[in-house]
């Protein structure tokens, strides 16, 4: 049995079999007992490792061995660092991206949101200023057609839907409006009560021609509400 199989050289490394021979040297296979490892262990057979020059050449051969062997190791050390430190980048890369485009659709959503609570607030907002602003003209039409100057616009009204009625043609005028207009309105022309009209004014109707007109102070005052909301600078453009 050859005399280092079974023995533990430099505390380390214990000799399990022989895997080569040479000329010179024998080749074991050993455990590496630090490291829990199969190693190659070369040894110098017992005429050259009496021989202080061909130990000399053998400790020489085998630190370049070794050199390489860290050369190598180290390399693909790098090589692996190098890899991991990639994939961590790219993870980190993406991970950044991610929560970047998830901020972003977090703020977007957040923008629409206020946008939308922005313009609920400023519509209704335009809605009490333009109700405001018309329920004064609403006071001051009503204020208009209990004065002086109402007989003679409303006289005025009804001269110009006869004309456009014709003959057969029916005015229609608050009871209370009906003796302002008693005696002047053109022949043919008919005259009714209308109580539907609040504020004053003229309805008119001809069924013979099919036409009708409304020259009352509501329908007026309505008239003006979209020319109202988009003149006076409350349209809403958020």
């Amino acid at each position: 049995m050859d005399q280092y199989i079974g023995r533990l050289l430099d505390d380390r490394y214990e000799i399990l079999e022989i895997i080569g021979t040479g000329g010179m040297a024998v080749v074991y296979k050993a455990r590496d007992h630090r490291l829990n490892r199969l190693v190659a262990v070369k040894i110098l057979k017992d005429e050259f490792a009496r021989d202080e020059e061909f130990r000399r050449r053998f400790r020489a051969e085998g630190e370049a061995a070794c050199a390489a062997i860290r050369t190598e190791t180290d390399a693909e050390i790098d090589r692996q660092l190098d890899e991991a430190r990639q994939a961590q980048q790219a993870k980190a890369e993406h991970t950044l991206h991610f929560e970047t485009e998830r901020a972003r659709t977090r703020a977007n959503r957040e923008l629409s949101a206020a946008r939308m609570q922005a313009r609920a607030k400023l519509a209704a907002q335009r809605q009490q200023i333009a109700a405001d602003a018309f329920a004064a003209a609403r006071t001051q039409l009503a204020a208009f057609a209990a004065g002086r100057d109402y007989a003679a616009w409303l006289v005025k009204s009804a001269a110009a839907l006869a004309e456009t009625m014709g003959e057969s043609g029916t005015l229609y005028a608050r009871t209370a409006d009906l003796p302002l207009l008693q005696g002047k309105l053109p022949a043919g022309v008919a005259l009714a009560a209308d109580d539907t009209i609040t504020l004053g004014g003229l309805r008119a109707a001809n069924p013979a021609t099919g036409l009708a007109a409304d020259d009352t102070l509501e329908a007026r005052l309505d008239a003006q509400h979209d020319w109202f909301l988009q003149n006076a600078g409350l349209e809403i453009t958020i």
